[in-house]
């Protein structure tokens, strides 16, 4: 069910023509948590992944 969601998301914002639903997710899988000094921080986000979030509306916080 969560793909037919990003697939949807996907396809209401016109993207499908350059991303698929896998592509969404490889872009996803490098994002990760890192516990520095008992504080949790968000890894480097690259600007492609960035651009594709803001564009669908998605926080990754």
């Amino acid at each position: 069910m969560l793909l037919y969601r990003v697939y949807d998301l996907l396809r209401t914002k016109e993207l499908l023509n350059r991303f698929s639903v896998a592509d969404f997710l490889t872009h996803l899988k490098y994002i990760f948590k890192v516990k520095i000094n008992d504080v949790w921080h968000l890894s480097e986000v690259t600007q492609k992944t960035n651009d594709l979030l803001e564009t669908l509306n998605l926080p990754i916080t």
